[in-house]
């Protein structure tokens, strides 16, 4: 699972596909950590091109909070779906 949505680097280039590379537990904030890693396209991730752009997301647990049965990663994203940059993102 990913997300398609072209979104502006600072340097310029456009990233296509975001791929969550983590979602953790973060203990200095009480909460959870989304980490999401850009990729110009799908196919620059499976060559194994290195992330050219990375988000971090941190939430108190109340802001993002999973029952134990839950999938965290569809959760996760889910959630970035619901901020206004993500807005029109695709499921890939």
């Amino acid at each position: 699972m990913a997300l398609q949505l072209a979104i502006e680097h600072e340097t310029g280039v456009i990233l296509n596909y975001w791929k969550i590379s983590t979602t953790d537990v973060c203990w200095y904030i009480g909460g959870r950590c989304i980490i999401v890693d850009g990729y110009i396209d799908y196919q620059a991730r499976l060559d194994g091109k290195v992330p050219l752009g990375t988000k971090i997301y941190e939430y108190m647990d109340n802001d993002f909070h999973v029952e134990p049965d839950d999938n965290l990663v569809y959760e996760a994203y889910e959630k970035l779906k619901t901020l206004p940059e993500w807005s029109g993102a695709i499921d890939v």
